[in-house]
């Protein structure tokens, strides 16, 4: 018995070898396939911590530990004290009469006149010889503010003023300049304020003296200037004084007022500092004109350290009772 194997024909044989080879070519495909993947992109690290603002930390030196236990609070009229009026009454208490131009009064006989400027200002004048003598000659201040005292009390009762030593000034021309040391000065510029149980009286938050007496090296007045007074003024009532732990709430709370600086004359504000060393502290009163009160406020001498590091000597002023 003859077997034999079926003839295999070349258009067969191609056609196996491709299906062969495409089943190659898929296996290949699905063993090669890349796998997906979920790509998960780092988010960046947020610090939920901020940096602290505004004053942390208020520290009293012992020198400031002695403070009042109460202050008086004053109330004042609300009519105002006119500049001609007040100028009037000036020039009568030394027998000067109106001179010939307006807002004016002279004493022809000892040549000396008395002005009221468009803005209010008052301005007695005195011919008295100029003087060459250095002020830094004369060392004894106090003899400065009796003469200053003496002159001024023929115009006002002085009785409840008071010298304000710490803003008297020094000039070499009769005009006031704060640049001028004493040394190299022939006239003093003495300023009067009012006071209040001793304590001085601001006007609006503006340093207004009641008065400034010009004394010159040879104990000669050649120029007082005025500012009109206050309104008549009674005791409204005595409150508690803030502690010092309430002082330091007070500053930490923003209801300071930062003065200017005294060493590099710009202003700075409280949330601008990050601590404050008090190291002495004066007693003022302030008058509104808006409200017509009179309260005692707290000037702090201090040392402030700002967000940035830097130091910076200033002064604050802070309500010593509450408003």
């Amino acid at each position: 018995m003859n077997l034999s194997l079926p003839q295999t024909t070349p258009q067969k044989l191609s056609a196996l070898v491709c299906i062969v080879a495409l089943v190659i070519v898929i296996v290949f495909l699905l063993i090669k396939k890349p796998q997906q993947t979920t790509q998960i992109l780092e988010q960046p690290v947020v610090s939920t911590l901020e940096q602290p603002k505004g004053i942390q930390t208020v520290a009293f030196d012992s020198s400031t530990q002695d403070i009042p236990e109460s202050l008086n609070i004053f109330s004042t009229t609300t009519i105002p004290i006119v500049p001609d009026v007040f100028a009037e009454n000036l020039a009568k208490k030394i027998g000067m009469t109106r001179g010939s131009v307006d807002h004016t009064w002279i004493d022809s006989v000892n040549n000396t006149s008395l002005t009221v400027s468009p803005r209010g200002n008052i301005s007695f004048l005195a011919d008295v010889p100029s003087s060459s003598t250095m002020i830094g000659s004369i060392t004894d201040l106090d003899l400065y503010i009796a003469t200053a005292t003496k002159s001024l009390s023929a115009f006002i009762d002085t009785s409840s003023l008071s010298v304000d030593k710490k803003n008297i000034t020094y000039s070499a021309s009769g005009e006031e300049n704060s640049s001028i040391k004493r040394v190299n000065s022939t006239t003093i510029i003495i300023p009067f304020t009012k006071s209040l149980d001793g304590y001085a009286v601001l006007y609006n938050n503006n340093y207004i003296p009641l008065a400034q007496v010009s004394v010159s090296a040879d104990l000669q007045v050649p120029k007082m200037n005025f500012s009109s007074p206050l309104p008549p003024f009674t005791q409204q009532r005595t409150s508690p004084t803030y502690t010092l732990d309430q002082i330091s709430d007070q500053i930490k709370q923003d209801h300071a007022q930062t003065l200017t600086t005294l060493l590099t004359q710009t202003q700075v504000q409280i949330g601008e500092l990050q601590t404050i060393q008090v190291h002495s502290f004066t007693i003022e009163y302030r008058y509104s004109s808006s409200s017509s009160l009179i309260y005692p406020y707290y000037l702090l001498n201090v040392t402030g350290t700002t967000l940035d590091n830097q130091t910076l000597s200033l002064q604050l002023l802070v309500p010593a009772v509450p408003l």
